[in-house]
């Protein structure tokens, strides 16, 4: 986990599941910071990898996403 100015940023490194990276990879946004490839997962894949996770931050992240994505519609 990093702090930005924006907020905290989680860095997962693996996925304990190699099947279910398989599955999200090829959805999941390639860029790169600072020289460094990176794959990001969209929007779904997060949402089922908090919910997976299920821990106490991983639900309260899930309910900020879900009211932000409710504003923007």
């Amino acid at each position: 986990m990093l702090t930005t100015r924006l907020g905290r940023l989680d860095i997962m490194q693996w996925i304990g599941d190699f099947g279910l990276w398989e599955e999200m990879s090829g959805a999941a946004i390639a860029d790169e910071i600072s020289g460094m490839s990176i794959k990001v997962v969209g929007y779904r894949d997060l949402v089922r990898l908090k919910e997976l996770a299920g821990r106490p931050e991983d639900l309260a992240d899930l309910e900020r996403l879900r009211e932000v994505r409710a504003e923007e519609t």
